[in-house]
């Protein structure tokens, strides 16, 4: 190391800065390749003849940017690595980011357990990004991202995503590889792995009439790509069986609007000619419109049948366990990630877009019309 640590007190770049760009290009041009232990601090500032206050910033800007790691009682060490970014010129680390709306919410869960299952069998880390569905957050975690150095990505992008698209081209001028779930942009030329939700809206309007119901309300988040896609489900199933489509009875909530399913169930179920059944799109809205005619002293489903979407937790434990459609979660998580480390490790070249199926799961929230 004493060779390639060389300061220039004339230069107007710190000294940290000028020890972090040496150790940096050592590791580029493989000089220094992983798990190489580098020396200490105070062996380092001997050689280098500067504080160990100046190699000890310089060691932890390398740590948090990934390209090194310490291991307590042995030393630091350089870190293990894939790829290459062509354009930001050294290493890329062993971690993918995972940009979800709410780790917590829906489906995302297992989501994130498949793709966690797969990289940790393949000696990666995740970084888990809530961005709320929020353009701003969005765009603050994808720009944090490509200063990070991070693998590649799998995004859900948020809803209306149309202000990202700069951001996400800007990401594949980069080189950085990532994977839409869930949700896609038409405009971005990607891998993605999605559900069908046309035939998922099918499969819960078709139960539902076949049951006898033909007065079946939706009632939907904001209104985006998914949100019309299952809609569009629904359509089809009512045309198939020759019953027509009612538009008073599709709601879509409105941009940051709280509990949906509880003011628009209500609304529906108070008016004079009220559905029978109710197609909700998601869990989470069919457990609200549930709360809703719970209070209005009504019963599900004697009163009115209601089918979610997803089969999350939220299925099973309502009091009336949830008929759903079932989102095939944990394999999209597991595929995105099996497609992003085959990108990142070279083995897969071309685009992959999976579009997986659903299915129903068939509780006690649904009954015959009476």
């Amino acid at each position: 190391m004493e060779n390639i640590i060389r300061i220039d007190k004339e230069d107007s770049l710190p000294i940290y800065a000028q020890i972090k760009q040496k150790i940096k290009a050592k590791i580029k041009n493989k000089q220094l390749n992983p798990f190489d232990r580098i020396p200490s601090v105070p062996e380092m500032a001997r050689m280098c003849r500067v504080s160990p206050m100046t190699i000890r910033h310089a060691y932890t800007e390398l740590v948090n940017e990934g390209l090194l790691f310490c291991e307590h009682g042995k030393g630091t060490f350089v870190a293990d690595f894939k790829k290459v970014s062509k354009n930001a010129g050294y290493l890329m680390t062993k971690s993918v980011g995972l940009i979800v709306p709410d780790i917590m919410s829906n489906v995302f869960p297992k989501i994130v357990k498949g793709a966690e299952d797969v990289a940790n069998n393949r000696d990666y880390s995740i970084i888990i990004c809530n961005t709320e569905d929020r353009s701003e957050k969005q765009v603050e975690y994808l720009q944090r991202i490509r200063e990070q150095k991070i693998s590649g990505l799998i995004i859900t992008p948020i809803a209306h995503a149309s202000e990202s698209v700069e951001h996400y081209k800007q990401l594949q001028r980069d080189d950085i590889h990532f994977v839409f779930i869930n949700r896609f942009i038409p405009e971005i030329k990607t891998d993605y792995v999605i559900s069908d939700n046309v035939m998922g809206g099918y499969l819960a309007t078709i139960h539902l009439i076949e049951l006898g119901h033909q007065r079946i309300a939706y009632i939907s988040d904001p209104k985006y790509i998914v949100a019309e896609q299952r809609l569009e489900g629904y359509k089809k199933a009512m045309a198939e069986k020759g019953i027509s489509f009612d538009e008073s009875l599709v709601r879509f909530a409105g941009l940051r609007e709280k509990r949906p399913g509880y003011k628009y169930m209500k609304e529906f179920m108070k008016s004079n000619n009220r559905p029978t059944a109710l197609f909700a799109f998601n869990d989470r809205i069919a457990k609200e419109a549930c709360e809703a005619i719970l209070e209005l002293e009504l019963r599900v489903p004697d009163d009115i049948s209601v089918i979610g979407y997803d089969d999350s937790l939220i299925a099973i434990t309502l009091p009336v366990p949830l008929t759903t459609v079932a989102y095939p979660s944990y394999e999209t998580g597991r595929l995105a990630a099996e497609i992003l480390l085959d990108k990142i490790e070279g083995k897969q070249h071309g685009i992959q877009q999976h579009v997986l199926k659903p299915r129903l799961v068939v509780r006690a929230s649904c009954g015959a019309k009476r």
